[in-house]
Parts: C-alpha cells; sequence; structure tokens
C-alpha cells in the first residue's frame, strides 16, 4: 500500500464504521463491500438512508442547516469516489419543504451538475420558486459596464426592462443600439421555454406573463406553459388566437386547469391524440362535479359539437330547471348534429386528425358515460336521481342513441326499488349504463342486498332485469329458518314459494339436504325428506329412490306416537311386474343401522301398501 493514495480506502471504512453503527448485518456489510465494483448504489442507498434518518428539514438557521449539511456530506464523498450518480435525496427534501435557499447553498457548495439539478427541482411544491430556482439554474447573469440598463438609472427604463421591454437609449449611438437590440434577441430566444416573471409583483403578473409569452419563440405554447403554471385558464384561451389550429390541444388545457386535474393528466399535446383518454379526463370533470365548466369549455372553444347540447340538457338536469320543452330542445339539436357524422369507424390508437370528435359512435358512448356520472356524482340524494331519471325516460333519451345502451327504465326501477328499501346500497351507475358491465353491476347489487338480508328487494330487483330469483328464494328460506320462532307449516310455506318462483327440483332438494343437517326433531325430519322425495319424484331424476329410502327411514325412526299412515305419501299407480322388478334394482341397499323392531315396522308399512293397492312405493 505505500505510494499508493490511501483516500479511497477511508472514505470506505468511514462508510461501513456508519453503517455498522447504525446496525446493519457485519457480514451482509463485507459482502457488498467485497462486490463495490458491481454494487456502488447499494452502498449508496444504504448509507443515504442510515444518514437520512437523522436529519431534521425545515431548518430554522443556517447553524442547522450545516450541521445536517456535515452530515450528508459523506454520502456525497463516497458517490464521487466510485464515480457514480450523486445522491439526491437531500435536495429533494430541501424541495419538498420549498427551502429553495438551502437547496441552492448545498447544490452550489457541492457543485452538483446543472441537469441533475433540473431534474430534482420538480420537487418544489410552490410554482413560483420552482420558477425562480430553475431560473437561476439554467442563466448565468453577467453584467456589463456598458450596459445601457445599468449606466442608465431610469426608473421608467428599469420598469420596462423588468416586464421585457427593452428601450435604446441613444438612437444615435449605433454600437449601442446594435448590443442592445443583441441582447434583446439573446433574452428572447432563450425565455421560450422558461418565463421570466418577477413572482414579487402580483400587480402585474398576468401583464408580465403576456409580455414574456409574446416576445417568446413560440408564444402559443408558451402561454400553454404558462396557463398550467400559473392556473390561470384565460391564458389558454389566448393562445388559440395564435394557433387557431391547435384549439383541441388549448381546450383540454383549459378544462384540466379550469377542473383542477392537472395532476393527472399531463402531456395534453400527446393526449388529444388518444380518444379514451380525451372521454376519461371529460368524465373526471363530471365526477368532480364541474358539469358547468366541461359545458363552458364546449362553448368556448367547441360551440359547434354535439356534446355542447347534451351537457346542455345535463345542466338543466343538474339544476333542476323541469321544463320538458327546453330539455327536448336541447335533445332535439343533439340528436340533429348527431345525422351529420359517421355513425361508425374504427378509431385508431392515436387519432392525429381528432377525428373522434365527429365520430358518431365516439359522440354517443362519451354521451352515455357522462350522463351515468352525471346521475351518479351531481345529485344530492337518491330522490334527486330517481326525478331526473323519470325524466330521461319521459323524453325517450334512449331512443336517441344508434349504440347499444341499457334499459334506462329497469334502471329506473331499480333506483325506485333500492330507494324503497331505506337500506344504504347504492347501484354502481358508471358501471350499469355500459352495456359491458350492466349485468355484472346488477348482480353485484343484488349480492349487497342477499347480505345485508333484504331479500324482498333483491327478490323485486331479480324479476326487473329477468335474472334467475333461485338463489334469493333459497337464501331467504335459509335466513327464515335460521331466524324462525314458529314451526308450524314452516316448510309448508317455503315449498309453496319455490313452486310459485319456479326454483329449480335439484336446488330446492340440495335446500332440504342442508336443512336436514341442521334438525333434531325426528318429526320435521322426515317432512322435510318426505318434501325432498316428492320434488324427485315429480322431476323424475335420479336421485328420486334414495330419496325415498330416506323417507321411508325417517317414518321408521318416528316414535308411535307421531307415526300416522296419514303422513305418508302413498301414490297409487298401475305396474307390470317385470318393471316392479326393474324398479327394485334401482333401490339402494339400506346401509344405517336399523331399530330391533324394524321388521315388524316394515311388515306393517307393506300390509298398508297392499291395502292401498300400490306396492311400488316399497
Amino acid at each position: 500500500m505505500i505510494g499508493v493514495p490511501s483516500k479511497g480506502l477511508r472514505v470506505h471504512l468511514e462508510v461501513a464504521n456508519t453503517l455498522l453503527n447504525a446496525g446493519y448485518d457485519e457480514i451482509n456489510c463485507k459482502d457488498m463491500f467485497k462486490q463495490l465494483e458491481n454494487t456502488p448504489y447499494e452502498v449508496q442507498n444504504a448509507l443515504e438512508s442510515t444518514i437520512m434518518k437523522n436529519i431534521l428539514f425545515g431548518f430554522e438557521t443556517g447553524k442547522h442547516f450545516i450541521e445536517a449539511k456535515n452530515k450528508y456530506e459523506p454520502v456525497v464523498i463516497f458517490s464521487r469516489e466510485n464515480n457514480i450518480k450523486l445522491p439526491e435525496e437531500f435536495l429533494r427534501n430541501c424541495a419538498v419543504k420549498n427551502d429553495w435557499l438551502f437547496f441552492m447553498i448545498f447544490a452550489q457548495i457541492q457543485n452538483y451538475p446543472v441537469d441533475q439539478i433540473k431534474e430534482v427541482l420538480q420537487c418544489f411544491k410552490n410554482p413560483f420558486y420552482l420558477e425562480h430556482t430553475l431560473h437561476c439554474v439554467t442563466y448565468d447573469i453577467q453584467l456589463e459596464e456598458e450596459n445601457v440598463l445599468m449606466r442608465g438609472r431610469d426608473s421608467r427604463k428599469a420598469f420596462l426592462s423588468r416586464i421585457g421591454v427593452r428601450q435604446s437609449t441613444d438612437p444615435l449611438n449605433p454600437s449601442e443600439s446594435r448590443s442592445a437590440k443583441s441582447q434583446s434577441s439573446y433574452t428572447l430566444s432563450d425565455s421560450s421555454d422558461i418565463l421570466e416573471v418577477d413572482i414579487l409583483n402580483t400587480k402585474a403578473t398576468l401583464l408580465q406573463t403576456l409580455i414574456r409569452c409574446h416576445n417568446s419563440a413560440d408564444p402559443p405554447r408558451a402561454l400553454l406553459q404558462a396557463c398550467q403554471l400559473y392556473r390561470n385558464p384565460l391564458l389558454a384561451i389566448l393562445a388559440t388566437s395564435y394557433e387557431p389550429d391547435s384549439v383541441h390541444t388549448n381546450w383540454l388545457t383549459w378544462l384540466v386547469v379550469s377542473c383542477e386535474l392537472y395532476q393527472n393528466f399531463t402531456n395534453l399535446e400527446g393526449l388529444v391524440m388518444l380518444a379514451s383518454t380525451t372521454r376519461e379526463l371529460l368524465n373526471k370533470a363530471m365526477e368532480k362535479r364541474f358539469a358547468h365548466t366541461l359545458l363552458k369549455s364546449f362553448k368556448i372553444f367547441l360551440p359547434d359539437n354535439s356534446l355542447r347540447y347534451f351537457l346542455e340538457f345535463l345542466c338543466l338536469g343538474i339544476q333542476q330547471i323541469s321544463d320538458l320543452n327546453l330539455m327536448s330542445n336541447e335533445l332535439e339539436c343533439f340528436k340533429k348534429s348527431l345525422r351529420n357524422y359517421r355513425k361508425s369507424s374504427i378509431l385508431s390508437e392515436a387519432d392525429h386528425d381528432i377525428t373522434y370528435l365527429i365520430n358518431r359512435c365516439w359522440l354517443e358512448e362519451t354521451a352515455l358515460t357522462l350522463m351515468a356520472s352525471t346521475i351518479k356524482y351531481n345529485f344530492k340524494s337518491a330522490y334527486d336521481q330517481i326525478l331526473f331519471l323519470k325524466i330521461i325516460c319521459k323524453l325517450n333519451v334512449q331512443d336517441i342513441f344508434s349504440i347499444e345502451v341499457p334499459e334506462f327504465s329497469s334502471i329506473l326501477e331499480i333506483l325506485i326499488a333500492l330507494y324503497e328499501s331505506k337500506s344504504r346500497i347504492c347501484l354502481n351507475l358508471s358501471d350499469t349504463f355500459k352495456v359491458t358491465h350492466h349485468r355484472e353491476s346488477i348482480l353485484s347489487c343484488l349480492n349487497s342486498l342477499i347480505n345485508e338480508k333484504l331479500f324482498d328487494t333483491a327478490l323485486q330487483v331479480t324479476k326487473i332485469v329477468n335474472l334467475p330469483h333461485d338463489v334469493v328464494i333459497l337464501m331467504k328460506c335459509q335466513h327464515n329458518f335460521e331466524n324462525r320462532q314458529e314451526k308450524d307449516e314452516f316448510f309448508e310455506v317455503c315449498n309453496k314459494s319455490f313452486k310459485d318462483h319456479n326454483v329449480t327440483a335439484d336446488q330446492v332438494i340440495e335446500f332440504y339436504k342442508f336443512i336436514l343437517e341442521k334438525l333434531n326433531d325426528k318429526l320435521e325430519k322426515y317432512k322435510v325428506s318426505k318434501l325432498s322425495y316428492q320434488w324427485a319424484r315429480d322431476y323424475q331424476l335420479s336421485t328420486q329412490y334414495e330419496l325415498e329410502k330416506c323417507m321411508w327411514l325417517s317414518y321408521i325412526n318416528l316414535e308411535e306416537k307421531f307415526k300416522d299412515p296419514k303422513l305418508l305419501d302413498i301414490k297409487v299407480e298401475t305396474m307390470l311386474y317385470k318393471d316392479m322388478q326393474d324398479t327394485l334394482k334401482q333401490v339402494p341397499i339400506c346401509q344405517l343401522p336399523l331399530p330391533k323392531d324394524s321388521g315388524s315396522q316394515i311388515d306393517k308399512l307393506i300390509s298398508f301398501a297392499l291395502d292401498k293397492g300400490d306396492f311400488s312405493c316399497l
């Protein structure tokens, strides 16, 4: 090691000691440092997370900042020693706390690359701090003795300079005029991406922004950037005056800013070419109850689009203006405008020409989606939802659509049933109005009703949408069985309900099998096994003889006081002797232990059956 620089070794030893003192496993530390050439970032992350636990950001004094800087400095030294990307957590935390001064001091002390600083700057929550700090990093301001503004010291010229207007002080001096013009052109060209705005002068911020954007190399693009930066929708409207062909991008920018959706939707220039994402944006605005803002966006940017008329109709409903003539006029305008568009065509994934705005299928699907979100999110109560849906059905809105849509009247009946049940269960209208998810939404609602033991409402819903209601009837009877207080005629009532609602025999028998496992009363067991056998016999099921055997065994096990021939289910029918033999072969052999006097009881049953003239029941 003689003659070899020891700085790297000392840095690595210090890092290892820091990790060990923090509780890291010694074996893992050795493994990381043995393969340090392959895992430098793993060591960097471990060291950075260890040190960051001991730093409290939001520095109150410069002393606190210096202490934190000294604690974090080993991470930077380790990164430089191993020629890897400098750590960013210190800068990120300063940015999150909007500590722009400490951010710049630390970045300058550690000599961070400009590109890396620009990436971390995006963590600033305050847009003004972000702009200010980004300007500091991007531009290297140099003062010249011959600078016109520094030499003139004219307050009026200084103000004009601050808002972006450059003037020559001496038109007779061509050299100074040329230098001023060149300096002005340099400033304007560099400000095409970053807007030079004095954030402290709040009264003139809009004026400053307009001047800077107008003087930039690409004014409409600069206006859209400023629109999102300052959350000022007016700038998107002004951008349209520069570039009318970009009205669709300006429209979405205005909408995103006005509806506070800028965090969810970015890169609007690419988004406007995606039909599904555009519909998602419009729907998100409706979900956040910006219906009138959404309508205003169409009035400003797309006044002739069909959706404008449909949004007029929806907004009338939200305002509870039940003027059917006025609503009907808006729907008629919507219907007439749709006739001018193509009925159907395949939309490409990236629609560069934005033809989906004149595609009838896309317009109708979007209108249906917006209507569902209007009913779901923009009414204060289920009662108001029902009133508006009644208007929709009365005006025959369903007939306007050429695409497949669910039955609006059925949805209305379901909402009324849920409202009358006085439960908190809601129908997911966003899915219910989609044909592809309609059935799934109804089934989800039914499951919720069954879980809440609202069987009558669930049965009503199944009748509305023509779904099988076997499960609902069976679950209701099971619930009533578990909570029954009177035993008399309970199973007869259930059996009648099964027949009235055409429940399948297989499901009825399975239900009775479940009930038999729960019963202890021998007389009830016989009654249930008898009902189960009757269903199997009436529908000629393969299990009828097995169930018949269970019925007879249940009768044999009854106490003498309950044994009454009237309880037996004797059905007289004519059979040939050969048929009797074939039938007896199908009767399963009893494997269960029988009472001692079972032989005499069976003889009595045979005699009773012979008296009735029907041996086949045995």
